[in-house]
């Protein structure tokens, strides 16, 4: 994420050099066109304050991610839960082998698991 950013500002500022001059092109009666585009002086990526503005701005972007990336963090452990589709376990239990059938004491369990796992879910939250 951070380096998409920069590499925006970069590409921003690497196509205002491509802008052309209005007055060429609002009035090229009163211009000698030579073959020669005459764009903008514009700033470049290279220049001293550009280079500390995006040193600034990732080391801003850094310490504002770090939030985040700790919140999303939280969740590393419960994303096969957030993914799971109950309708597909559902159909997976009932279409089991029949070592693997859902006899009460089974249902029951499982539902017990998953209240477990909600629970752990929401005290995360």
């Amino acid at each position: 994420y951070l380096d998409a950013v920069l590499e925006l500002m970069d590409r921003g500022l690497e196509s205002m050099r491509d802008l052309e001059e209005p007055e060429r092109l609002l009035l090229p009666h009163l211009f000698k066109t030579q073959g020669r585009v005459h764009t903008l002086s514009t700033v470049g990526t290279g220049e001293d304050w550009v280079v500390a503005l995006k040193s600034s701005l990732r080391a801003r972007l850094q310490t504002s991610l770090e939030p985040l990336e700790e919140y999303r963090n939280l969740y590393e452990r419960y994303t096969s839960l957030l993914a799971l589709d109950p309708a597909s376990h559902v159909q997976a239990k009932a279409s089991g082998s029949e070592s693997d059938s859902w006899e009460i004491t089974h249902v029951y369990e499982d539902i017990k698991h998953q209240i477990e796992m909600e629970s752990a879910v929401m005290e995360t939250i």
